[in-house]
Protein backbone atom coordinates (compact mmCIF):
# COMPACT_ATOMS: atom_id res chain seq x y z
CA UNK A 1 0.00 0.00 0.00
CA UNK A 2 2.56 2.51 1.03
CA UNK A 3 6.23 0.82 0.24
CA UNK A 4 5.25 0.09 -3.06
CA UNK A 5 4.50 3.99 -4.27
CA UNK A 6 7.26 4.87 -2.21
CA UNK A 7 9.56 3.11 -3.71
CA UNK A 8 8.25 4.08 -7.33
CA UNK A 9 8.20 7.75 -6.82
CA UNK A 10 4.78 8.33 -6.71
CA UNK A 11 4.47 8.77 -2.81
CA UNK A 12 6.70 11.55 -3.02
CA UNK A 13 4.56 13.39 -5.95
CA UNK A 14 1.25 13.20 -3.74
CA UNK A 15 2.64 14.49 -0.18
CA UNK A 16 4.47 17.51 -2.48
CA UNK A 17 1.26 18.68 -2.53
CA UNK A 18 -0.87 19.78 0.74
CA UNK A 19 -1.87 16.38 1.42
CA UNK A 20 -1.10 15.11 5.28
CA UNK A 21 0.70 11.80 5.67
CA UNK A 22 -2.55 10.46 8.23
CA UNK A 23 -4.98 11.38 4.98
CA UNK A 24 -3.06 9.26 2.70
CA UNK A 25 -2.71 6.08 4.85
CA UNK A 26 -6.54 7.00 6.29
CA UNK A 27 -8.00 7.27 2.13
CA UNK A 28 -6.00 3.63 1.55
CA UNK A 29 -6.93 1.83 4.71
CA UNK A 30 -11.10 3.45 3.96
CA UNK A 31 -10.35 2.42 0.32
CA UNK A 32 -9.38 -0.94 1.68
CA UNK A 33 -12.55 -1.38 3.55
CA UNK A 34 -15.25 0.15 1.37
CA UNK A 35 -14.00 -2.72 -1.28
CA UNK A 36 -14.13 -5.39 1.88
CA UNK A 37 -17.27 -4.11 2.88
CA UNK A 38 -18.95 -4.14 -0.58
CA UNK A 39 -17.43 -7.65 -1.47
CA UNK A 40 -18.73 -9.31 1.79
CA UNK A 41 -22.27 -7.38 1.50
CA UNK A 42 -22.50 -8.86 -2.49
CA UNK A 43 -21.37 -12.34 -1.78
CA UNK A 44 -24.18 -12.33 0.94
CA UNK A 45 -26.66 -11.44 -0.90
CA UNK A 46 -25.57 -13.52 -3.52
CA UNK A 47 -25.72 -16.75 -1.59
CA UNK A 48 -28.77 -15.95 0.21
CA UNK A 49 -30.55 -15.44 -3.06
CA UNK A 50 -29.19 -18.80 -3.77
CA UNK A 51 -30.29 -20.16 -0.50
CA UNK A 52 -33.58 -18.62 -1.33
CA UNK A 53 -34.38 -20.19 -4.65
CA UNK A 54 -33.13 -23.57 -3.91
CA UNK A 55 -34.89 -23.60 -0.72
CA UNK A 56 -37.50 -22.02 -1.40
CA UNK A 57 -38.43 -20.85 1.90
CA UNK A 58 -37.68 -17.44 3.37
CA UNK A 59 -35.35 -16.43 5.67
CA UNK A 60 -36.67 -15.46 9.58
CA UNK A 61 -35.93 -12.52 10.75
CA UNK A 62 -33.33 -13.80 13.75
CA UNK A 63 -31.59 -15.74 10.41
CA UNK A 64 -31.65 -12.17 8.36
CA UNK A 65 -29.99 -10.47 11.49
CA UNK A 66 -27.46 -13.41 11.99
CA UNK A 67 -26.21 -12.79 9.04
CA UNK A 68 -26.25 -9.49 8.99
CA UNK A 69 -24.01 -9.50 12.09
CA UNK A 70 -22.27 -12.12 10.74
CA UNK A 71 -21.08 -9.87 7.41
CA UNK A 72 -20.26 -7.26 9.96
CA UNK A 73 -17.94 -9.29 11.89
CA UNK A 74 -16.15 -10.58 9.26
CA UNK A 75 -15.43 -7.12 7.67
CA UNK A 76 -14.18 -6.29 10.68
CA UNK A 77 -12.23 -9.51 11.03
CA UNK A 78 -10.76 -8.68 7.24
CA UNK A 79 -10.13 -5.12 8.14
CA UNK A 80 -7.95 -5.55 11.40
CA UNK A 81 -5.90 -8.24 8.90
CA UNK A 82 -5.66 -5.54 5.96
CA UNK A 83 -4.72 -2.58 8.76
CA UNK A 84 -1.82 -4.77 9.80
CA UNK A 85 -0.64 -4.80 6.37
CA UNK A 86 -0.60 -1.33 5.81
CA UNK A 87 0.92 -0.65 9.23
CA UNK A 88 3.46 -3.19 7.79
CA UNK A 89 3.69 -1.38 4.64
CA UNK A 90 4.23 1.81 6.39
CA UNK A 91 7.59 0.65 8.58
CA UNK A 92 9.29 -2.20 6.14
CA UNK A 93 10.73 -1.04 2.99
CA UNK A 94 10.51 -3.93 0.69
CA UNK A 95 6.69 -4.99 -0.70
CA UNK A 96 7.82 -8.81 -0.51
CA UNK A 97 9.10 -7.87 3.33
CA UNK A 98 6.02 -6.58 4.39
CA UNK A 99 3.61 -9.12 2.77
CA UNK A 100 5.63 -11.70 4.51
CA UNK A 101 5.33 -10.38 7.88
CA UNK A 102 1.92 -10.02 8.09
CA UNK A 103 1.30 -13.44 6.67
CA UNK A 104 4.16 -14.46 9.53
CA UNK A 105 1.74 -12.95 12.09
CA UNK A 106 -0.89 -14.67 10.69
CA UNK A 107 0.58 -17.70 10.78
CA UNK A 108 1.70 -17.42 14.23
CA UNK A 109 -1.68 -16.46 15.67
CA UNK A 110 -3.76 -19.41 13.31
CA UNK A 111 -1.77 -22.22 14.10
CA UNK A 112 1.17 -21.37 16.83
CA UNK A 113 -0.85 -19.62 19.29
CA UNK A 114 -2.96 -22.69 20.34
CA UNK A 115 0.15 -24.52 21.14
CA UNK A 116 1.81 -21.48 23.08
CA UNK A 117 -1.68 -21.55 25.08
CA UNK A 118 -2.64 -24.63 25.98
CA UNK A 119 1.44 -24.63 27.31
CA UNK A 120 1.36 -21.70 29.02
CA UNK A 121 -2.72 -23.14 30.26
CA UNK A 122 -0.62 -26.28 31.60
CA UNK A 123 2.00 -23.98 33.38
CA UNK A 124 -0.25 -22.17 35.06
CA UNK A 125 -2.65 -24.63 36.49
CA UNK A 126 -0.81 -28.03 36.25
CA UNK A 127 -3.07 -31.12 36.23
CA UNK A 128 -0.71 -33.52 37.97
CA UNK A 129 -1.45 -37.17 37.80
CA UNK A 130 -5.26 -37.72 39.45
CA UNK A 131 -6.65 -34.13 38.02
CA UNK A 132 -10.49 -32.95 39.88
CA UNK A 133 -13.09 -31.93 37.43
CA UNK A 134 -12.74 -28.57 38.80
CA UNK A 135 -9.12 -28.49 38.33
CA UNK A 136 -9.85 -29.65 34.42
CA UNK A 137 -12.57 -26.71 34.19
CA UNK A 138 -10.36 -23.89 35.33
CA UNK A 139 -7.18 -25.27 33.42
CA UNK A 140 -9.65 -25.33 30.36
CA UNK A 141 -10.78 -21.72 31.31
CA UNK A 142 -7.49 -20.89 31.34
CA UNK A 143 -6.50 -22.13 28.26
CA UNK A 144 -9.52 -20.30 26.57
CA UNK A 145 -8.60 -16.93 28.45
CA UNK A 146 -4.97 -17.18 27.19
CA UNK A 147 -6.03 -18.01 23.38
CA UNK A 148 -8.11 -14.86 22.94
CA UNK A 149 -5.21 -13.06 22.77
CA UNK A 150 -5.54 -14.43 19.08
CA UNK A 151 -7.92 -12.47 16.76
CA UNK A 152 -8.30 -15.99 14.71
CA UNK A 153 -9.73 -17.34 17.82
CA UNK A 154 -11.96 -14.20 18.60
CA UNK A 155 -13.61 -14.15 15.59
CA UNK A 156 -14.08 -17.78 15.43
CA UNK A 157 -15.43 -17.64 18.86
CA UNK A 158 -17.85 -14.79 17.42
CA UNK A 159 -19.02 -16.26 14.31
CA UNK A 160 -19.82 -19.80 16.54
CA UNK A 161 -21.82 -17.70 18.47
CA UNK A 162 -23.65 -15.66 15.75
CA UNK A 163 -24.18 -18.29 13.79
CA UNK A 164 -24.73 -21.42 16.03
CA UNK A 165 -25.41 -20.18 19.05
CA UNK A 166 -26.09 -23.64 20.65
CA UNK A 167 -22.94 -24.97 20.06
CA UNK A 168 -21.77 -21.91 22.58
CA UNK A 169 -19.27 -24.36 25.12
Amino acid sequence: AINREQASGTLSRVLSQPVYRDAVINGKFLAGLTTIAIMFVGMALVIAGSGLRLLGTPPTVEEIWRIGIFVGLSIIYVSFWMSISILFSIFIQRTSTSALAGMAIWLFFAFFMPIISGVLADAIVPLGQQPSIELAVKRENTDRWISRVSPVNLYSEATVTVLAPANVR
